[in-house]
């Protein structure tokens, strides 16, 4: 019989190649004009989101760690148990939840690809109530962006993004 490998294992293994993409996420971001932004198709990640999904990793384990106390101790410690680390952490997962919520609010990422597949731009509009932002990158490999700095854009019915930047005015037809 083959031997089935444990799942807390295999949690552990998948933590720990989680922990190398985040190093290498890091040392991405660092670079100075360059953001990273991987495209999922159906949701685009910042290293926001990877650095989150670091910080709740730990969260999770610690919840595994009291599971198992939970079913070796008795009443008074399962009291205290819940008392002292099942509600702080919910609290905490919830409150970091709400930030990344509030911080993506409002954000849409839009890729426009030059006809000859050669250069990716990507659109970043940001709207807050009243408040808005709207930034262009220029996509470098599939895990980062260069921001274009002084870019100026506007979208003209929905067919044509001009481009107006120090150098000049470009038009990329959108299909």
């Amino acid at each position: 019989m083959k031997k089935k490998i444990p799942a807390h294992w295999l949690c552990a293994i998948l933590t720990l190649c989680w922990f190398v993409f985040t190093v290498i996420v890091c040392f991405l971001d660092s670079v100075p004009h360059q953001n990273v932004l991987i495209n999922l198709y159906v949701a685009h990640i910042t290293a926001r989101d990877v650095y989150y999904i670091l910080g709740f990793i730990p969260l999770l384990w610690i919840l595994y760690g009291f599971i198992r106390l939970w079913k070796i101790s008795e009443r008074i410690a399962r009291f205290l148990l819940v008392l002292l680390g099942w509600i702080p952490i919910m609290l905490i997962s919830f409150l970091a939840s709400f930030v990344l919520l509030m911080s993506h609010a409002g954000a849409s990422y839009t890729e426009l690809s030059s006809p000859d597949g050669q250069h990716t731009l990507v659109a970043q509009e940001h709207s807050f109530l009243l408040l808005g932002s709207a930034s262009l990158y220029e996509r470098t490999s599939v895990l980062t962006v260069k921001e274009i700095p002084d870019a100026v854009f506007c979208l003209m019915m929905v067919s044509r993004l001009f481009l107006l930047t120090n150098t000049g005015c470009s038009g990329i037809s959108i299909k």
